[in-house]
């Protein structure tokens, strides 16, 4: 995907002071973002992390008509979210059968 591209000249990027958008790739229809989180797995912090990450973005995706567009074309959005140690800490993907529910 160009959209991939294009992105990818933009980063790491800081999202937030937590949070660092570090690459996006595609595969296919799927585009990958991967994002770290400026603490170790072990942080207290995380409990129910995944569970909250996934419903903050999941809503986000869907309420953005130019997500929501290329969704309902196929697409869907792949997000994986790791610790300053490298360790996953969720991954999920939003597609249009994600908007419905």
């Amino acid at each position: 995907m160009q959209v991939a591209e294009e992105l990818r000249q933009g980063l790491p990027m800081r999202v937030d002071e937590l949070t660092v958008w570090t690459t996006v790739s595609a595969a296919g229809p799927v585009l990958l973002y991967t994002y770290r989180m400026d603490f170790n797995a072990e942080d207290e912090r995380l409990a129910g992390f995944d569970d909250r990450i996934q419903q903050l973005i999941t809503t986000g995706v869907c309420s953005t008509p130019g997500m929501v567009r290329t969704m309902g074309e196929g697409a869907e959005y792949e997000y994986h979210y790791r610790s300053m140690d490298n360790v996953l800490l969720a991954e999920f993907r939003v597609n249009a059968a994600a908007c419905q529910q």
